[in-house]
């Protein structure tokens, strides 16, 4: 591994052998000790999304179209990563992380510096402080975790 070329890649390039060549380790966390909390507090949602198992069943159109959203990205993931996404910019609307000057996005444009060069990329779905021009929380789709 010490002869490795290290490279600016797409994030679903990346195999085991490089996430190991840079020390980087992919695993499962118990939430209540990744927050460093005794519990996580309720979720601050429309009680509908809690209970209404199906779009059908929600009374309210917002709740209706997330419960949609859900259904769409759940039938294969991964051959309609535009579902995915737009599932989870909903979600961040409709969990508060998006609101007022904090913008829910999908696809947006970045440029960083990578291997000692500038390379164009896209996040799947991110927040963004509009104010700021900021990220404030990525999401990058198709990992997987053993």
């Amino acid at each position: 591994m010490a002869n490795l070329v290290r490279s600016a890649k797409s994030g679903d390039n990346w195999t085991e052998i490089e996430l190991a060549a840079y020390h980087i380790e992919c695993r499962r966390e118990d939430p209540l000790a990744f927050f460093g909390v005794q519990t996580l507090p309720e979720p601050q949602v429309d009680p509908e999304l809690l209970t209404a198992l199906r779009a059908a069943q929600a009374a309210n159109d917002r709740n209706a179209e997330l419960h949609n959203l859900l259904d769409m990205a759940m039938v294969v993931p991964w051959a309609c990563e535009s579902a995915v996404d737009d599932f989870t910019a909903a979600l961040f609307r409709a969990l508060g992380y998006a609101q007022r000057n904090r913008v829910a996005r999908t696809r947006r444009d970045m440029s960083l510096f990578i291997c000692g060069e500038f390379k164009r990329a896209k996040a799947d779905v991110c927040t963004i402080d509009y104010d700021q021009n900021d990220i404030l929380l990525l999401v990058a789709g198709r990992q997987a975790f053993p």
